[in-house]
């Protein structure tokens, strides 16, 4: 495996930003990574905001919660989720995960073959 697909793999499995790691590539690989962080953590405050006040409002008391209120509760919450906006979030998300992974092979493949053509130049000059 090659630098190039070593680096698409980081960058899809691990996260966006990690292939440009491996490559030594620090600040395009921040630059991927932190607008990713605060995606996640815009949604991570939304649902935990929506679960607190879904929380904070439930009328449950103690021994009485069954099935039935929960799921009550857990339908307006969902309805009062501006799903629009999180399923933005979402797609500039995996967006981002796919250019990192891109990226990352793009430049994987030109560092490699900068590395052959500079190895060829080497194995071609006369040697004394």
């Amino acid at each position: 495996m090659d630098r190039a697909q070593k680096a698409a793999l980081l960058s899809v499995v691990v996260f966006p930003g990690a292939g440009q790691f491996f490559l030594k590539k620090y600040i395009r690989g921040a630059a991927l990574i932190i607008p990713f962080l605060i995606g996640c953590g815009v949604l991570g405050w939304i649902i935990v905001s929506k679960a607190l006040d879904m929380i904070q409002t439930a009328p449950f008391q103690k021994g009485t919660v069954n099935a039935a209120t929960v799921f009550d509760v857990t339908s307006k919450a969902v309805e009062s989720l501006d799903l629009k906006f999180l399923g933005l979030i979402l797609i500039l998300l995996l967006l981002l995960w796919v250019l990192s992974a891109l990226d990352a092979y793009r430049l994987g493949k030109a560092m490699d073959s900068a590395a052959t053509s500079s190895d060829d130049q080497q194995s071609a000059s006369p040697r004394m």
